[in-house]
């Protein structure tokens, strides 16, 4: 993988394929509760050590993580 960075925390960041969509529950305002919506890989994934964890973004903007 092509490494870009390594931020504060330790983890390393890259930008080497788009994953998948995923499902991910994201806080909605109308609703005041949590609804499930697909959110978008960046195309960027994070390493902690143990597990690349894909980045995703929601509609909102937000980011989330899973694998």
């Amino acid at each position: 993988m092509d490494i870009l960075n390594q931020n504060m925390a330790g983890l390393i960041v890259t930008e080497d394929n788009i994953r998948f969509d995923k499902v991910f529950d994201v806080w909605c305002e109308e609703a005041q509760a949590h609804q499930p919506q697909f959110c978008h890989h960046t195309g960027r994934a994070m390493w902690d050590g143990e597990v690349w964890w894909g980045e995703f973004v929601d509609a909102n903007g937000d980011l989330h993580y899973g694998n």
